[in-house]
This record gives structure tokens, sequence and C-alpha cells, in this order.
């Protein structure tokens, strides 16, 4: 308006207001031919009229008689702006009182922002070393000329060089992949198969434990060599949740052992606190030779509520091993504080659940 007042006189800057004010009052004037029609028959005109040639009037004829309604009558236009004034009004209304029908967040415990800050002092202390390592691999190939993934030294271009090995790393490699063998877990489909992050030494060569899960609601434990020597007992149906602790058990006075977690159909969860190697295992319990593993923790009857009465969809730890996630097909997703997972303890190690989301 500065502008207007420096170079308009005051007759100019009357009609430029009103040319604003007409622009603005055009905006709000609907676009959708039900819309358009609710606007008339509220301002008693008529819904439709014939045009020329006793032709039907057209959509775009029809929201061309409202504006000229409205910006030909003074009267049409206050009435116009009180109507739209009220359905805005109205539209705010019903708005906010969708925005009270829920929640936007579920509340979690006091606690839960301490959590919070430790997952995140955890991950941003990764962060710091992950970052410090790729500069000085990338100060190492820019000052002594060698591929950081091989080793070799780089007479070429270094970084196209590097390109070309990876390039070249399918044929070098990965064709010269053969199988190893197979092997039959149980009389019913695998649902899951995890490999364990840690290794031990095994008479002289270096074994990870591979967990399968089952659909008759067991966990087989295989060696390298796919020799099962262990069964993981706890579910109703299929486990159909999987995964290993990276940082072996929590709460354990024997950093022999590693932990791994099941999820069932049935909507419970179990923590087994197993041997880090298959040649620490007990000696076998039943026919075909295995160990039966029961559950060191089961979360559904760690208290009198349950994990969940719905199937558990998907289960995973954090880096850390210090919590554990789960997702179910009930819509919900839960946080487990795996350090208050003690036989004494009666409460269950629920730190937060999430309605809704999963």
């Amino acid at each position: 308006m500065d502008n207007i007042e420096q170079h308009y006189t005051k007759e100019q800057q009357e009609l430029v207001t009103q040319q604003l004010n007409q622009d603005d009052l055009l905006k709000q004037i609907p676009t959708l031919d039900s819309q358009v029609r609710d606007v008339l028959i509220q301002l008693n005109q008529p819904e439709e009229i014939k045009t020329g040639n006793d032709k039907d009037e057209s959509n775009a004829d029809r929201r061309d008689r409202l504006i000229q309604l409205i910006v030909s009558s003074e009267d049409m236009k206050v009435k116009f702006v009180e109507l739209m004034t009220e359905s805005g009004d109205q539209d705010m209304e019903d708005y906010n009182e969708d925005e009270d029908d829920g929640e936007f967040y579920t509340p979690g415990p006091t606690n839960l922002y301490d959590i919070r800050k430790s997952i995140s002092e955890y991950s941003l202390s990764r962060a710091r070393l992950r970052i410090a390592k790729q500069r000085q691999l990338f100060n190492e190939v820019n000052t002594r000329n060698i591929d950081f993934e091989t080793g070799e030294s780089l007479t070429e271009d270094r970084f196209t060089q590097i390109l070309q090995t990876r390039r070249n790393f399918n044929d070098k490699y990965l064709k010269k992949l053969k199988l190893q063998g197979s092997q039959i877990v149980s009389g019913r489909f695998t649902s899951m198969v995890r490999i364990s992050p840690h290794v031990s030494d095994e008479e002289g060569r270096k074994e990870r434990i591979i967990a399968c899960g089952s659909w008759d609601g067991k966990t087989y434990l295989m060696d390298s060599q796919l020799n099962n020597f262990a069964v993981l007992k706890g579910h109703t149906d299929k486990v159909s949740g999987l995964d290993w602790n990276p940082q072996k058990s929590n709460n354990s006075e024997n950093m022999e052992e590693q932990q791994v977690a099941t999820g069932g159909g049935e909507g419970s969860i179990n923590i087994y606190n197993i041997p880090s190697s298959p040649s620490k295992f007990s000696p076998p319990k039943n026919e075909n030779g295995t160990t039966v593993v029961s559950p060191t923790h089961n979360l559904q009857h760690s208290s009198q509520s349950a994990a969940n009465s719905a199937r558990t969809a998907r289960i995973k730890y954090h880096q850390s091993g210090k919590f554990l996630a789960s997702a179910h097909y009930d819509n919900t997703w839960k946080l487990w504080d795996l350090t208050k997972l003690v036989p004494s303890s009666s409460s269950p190690p629920l730190l937060y659940e999430q309605e809704d989301q999963a």
C-alpha cells in the first residue's frame, strides 16, 4: 500500500483497493458444480436456467452466473461473504472436533525420556566412530594410492580403478560361489532364517549358529554344516519373529552365552540365553539327538497382561542389545527394556506401547 499511495491519486487508490478486495472475493467462489448450486440456492437464486436456444445451463455458465451476481450486487456480495464465513467457522469446528476425537500421540512413562537419550547417545557415538574411520580410509586412498577394500596398489586413476574392481567383483567372487548343501528344517514351512552375528572357535574353525523358525512353533539351531543340534520350544503357533541380540546376552554373568528372541503367532515373545557354540550345548534330550531348549524368559507370562493377544509380526533388537521392539497384527508395537529381565522380577519389561501405528 505504500507504493500505491506514492504513485496513485486517491480515486485510483480506491479503485486498486476495490479490485484487490474483489479478487480475494472471487477466490472464495467454489469450483465444484455441486457447491455452486448450493450457494445459488442459499442466495435464493434459481439452481438452473435456460440459456440461448433453450439449452440447459452448463457448469461453467452456472459458475459465471454466480460470479456476475456477486460482482454486480452489493446485497449478493454481503450475503455471499456471510455465507462463506459461516461455512468456514463450521469447517473449523468440525476440524477441532476431529482433533479432539483421539490423541495425537500415546504418552509414555516418565523414564522413556532417559531411554531415548541413551539410544541417541549410543547412535551418535557409533556415528562418530564410523565417520572417523571413513575419513581415515579416504585419506589412505589419497596419500598411499591403495584400494582400502583389497589393499592393492593403484597404478591408474585410483577412483576409476576402485570402480572397475567393484564391477569385476561378480566375476571374481560371486560366480565362484557354490551351493554347500541343503537341509529340511522340519515337517512344516520354514518361516524365517537368522544367522548369529557372533563367531565361535569350534575345533580350529570359525562357527556361527543358524536359527531357523518353523511353522510348527519351534526354532531349529544348526551349525555351518547344517547339522541340527538344538531346538528352541515355547510357541503354540508358527514362529513369526526371530532375531539375535547383537551384544550376546543381557544380565548374564556368563560371557560365553548369546541371546536369541522369537515371536509366535499366538502372540508371545520368548527369549533364550544359549551357549555361544554348538559343542557347549548340553547332551541330547530327544530321540533325534538334539537338545531341547526352553525359554529363559517369556514376555507373555511375565505379568498378568499378555505380550499381545494378536499375532506377532516381527521383532528386532536394538544395536545396544538393551531393547527389543515387537510389532503385532492388531496395529500395535511395543518396546521392551531387556535390562529388567531378571527371574525375580514380577513386572514385565514393557517400556512403551504405541497403538494403531504398526
